[in-house]
């Protein structure tokens, strides 16, 4: 009862290594403005409480399986834009492994969400000069 199975480890495995990988594999010069990454937080936030709520539904624990696997996929998605809001801010892919981190994940959405464009003020960490 106290140990973990094979199944939680790959849960885990799962839940943190995708934000990684999406993380390490942006590599495109774009960029998300504020209002374009609210939309990516509403989009994830409603969708997903959404889907979840119709799949256990009609499909009970298949259904929540089923809303797992497309919670990893909008989080490969929603990670990559987070990758490029913190771009357009000003910072580089740093912010967005912190932001796998649990908790510290909503601060730093917050600050990308409150924290002004950087597009005329010089060019973002990594961008080309």
């Amino acid at each position: 009862m106290g140990s973990f199975s094979i199944w939680h480890w790959i849960i885990l495995l799962a839940i943190f290594g995708v934000p990684l990988i999406a993380v390490a594999l942006e590599r495109s010069d774009r960029r998300l403005s504020r209002k374009e990454f609210l939309l990516w937080v509403i989009g994830i936030v409603a969708g997903s409480a959404a889907l979840n709520f119709v799949l256990r539904e009609l499909f009970g624990m298949a259904g929540t399986v089923v809303w797992f696997i497309a919670f990893l996929a909008a989080a490969y998605f929603y990670q990559q834009a987070l990758v490029r809001r913190a771009r357009d801010a000003g910072h580089g892919k740093t912010l967005a492994y912190l932001a796998i981190i649990p908790v510290l994940n909503i601060a730093i959405m917050i600050y990308l969400l409150i924290k002004p464009s950087q597009r005329g003020a010089g060019t973002a960490v990594g961008a080309p000069a």
